[in-house]
């Protein structure tokens, strides 16, 4: 936590089905996670910057696992993807909480985050 800041990292498909698709799912997370106080942090949206900046894949899951390692918490939207499962790892292996439904993380987070 920075400056009393919840930031929490979005995990879910990109490049599995639909990238625009996928990063709308991430995007609407992202919404319900800053109506509740929350800082999410949505790695879908590098597909922006990409178009700028094209970099090869493993330069943008190397940037993601970089913003992973700042944050204070983990939601895993639903879904195929080894991407993801990857960042699920390594927020396990850091010690950062995960989460698989949003309920979960706002009662983990209900005596820092008000309602």
């Amino acid at each position: 936590m920075r400056n009393g800041k919840i930031l929490i990292y979005i995990a879910g498909p990109y490049s599995n089905d639909d990238p625009v698709v996928n990063t709308r799912a991430a995007m609407e997370m992202w919404a319900r996670l800053w109506a509740r106080g929350f800082y999410p942090i949505c790695p879908h949206w590098t597909m922006f910057q990409h178009f700028l900046t094209p970099l090869p894949y493993e330069a943008w899951l190397d940037y993601d696992r970089v913003m992973l390692s700042l944050c204070d918490g983990l939601i895993r939207i639903p879904g195929h993807s080894a991407g993801a499962d990857g960042e699920v790892a390594q927020a396990t292996h850091e010690g950062i909480p995960v989460f698989f439904n949003v309920d979960a993380l706002f009662e983990f987070f209900k005596n820092v985050v008000p309602a």
